[in-house]
């Protein structure tokens, strides 16, 4: 097996997400940004990206919607009922439960990582080597390591691919609001942030809870 580098901070090809979806050519409901070839109109076949999905259970099956008017070529999951699941919406995509299989189908020019969170760097990155445009759910990485791999090995690349990683709240009015009053020295100078939520992730590895939200 050919040996990978391991891991995307979007930031150094930043485009608005409502912009690029208008050069994309679709806008699903999870607003996947992966662009399209413009060539004889919007819906010319040549428009249209022969994309794989790796993950077709949970946050893969949220972008069913966005993903079904492109050519899902590719679906991909280790889970076989899964992947039963996503073949019943795309009868004619390839079907793989080893995703490193999966992306070396020839036919590809799009990823959707929707697998688990310890996994998306390395598919990311291999994704990337491979010249694809990548859509991947966050967290992009476990480590901050992992992370800036995987940001080095884009930027390499940025020219030939687009990529989104699956932040898309921060497109929201108020974290921008929020910046710029940090930035504007409304708060005084910034020392400590502290977040809260109520949604738990019962999974070995997770840190306990600690401290009592406001």
């Amino acid at each position: 097996m050919k040996k990978e580098n391991l891991p995307l901070n979007l930031s150094a090809r930043s485009i608005k997400r409502r912009d690029f979806l208008k050069t994309a050519g679709f806008a699903g409901t999870v607003g996947l940004i992966l662009p399209g070839i413009s060539l004889f109109g919007a819906n010319a076949p040549n428009n249209k990206l022969n994309i794989a999905l790796i993950g077709t259970w949970g946050r893969g099956e949220a972008h069913f919607g966005a993903i079904s008017s492109e050519n899902v070529v590719a679906l991909c999951d280790i889970n076989e009922e899964h992947l039963a699941f996503g073949a019943k919406k795309f009868p004619d995509a390839k079907t793989y439960v080893d995703w490193r299989k999966c992306i070396d189908q020839k036919d590809i020019n799009a990823v959707v990582i929707c697998t688990a969170d310890h996994t998306h760097a390395f598919i990311a990155n291999w994704s990337i080597n491979r010249g694809y445009h990548v859509y991947c759910e966050k967290p992009l990485g476990i480590s901050v390591e992992e992370v800036r791999v995987v940001r080095a090995n884009y930027l390499k690349n940025k020219n030939k691919i687009a990529t989104q990683h699956g932040t898309q709240r921060h497109e929201y009015p108020n974290f921008n609001r929020v910046r710029e009053l940090v930035l504007d020295g409304a708060v005084g100078q910034l020392k400590t942030v502290c977040a809260w939520g109520n949604r738990r992730l019962p999974r070995p590895g997770y840190l306990p809870p600690a401290g009592d939200p406001p």
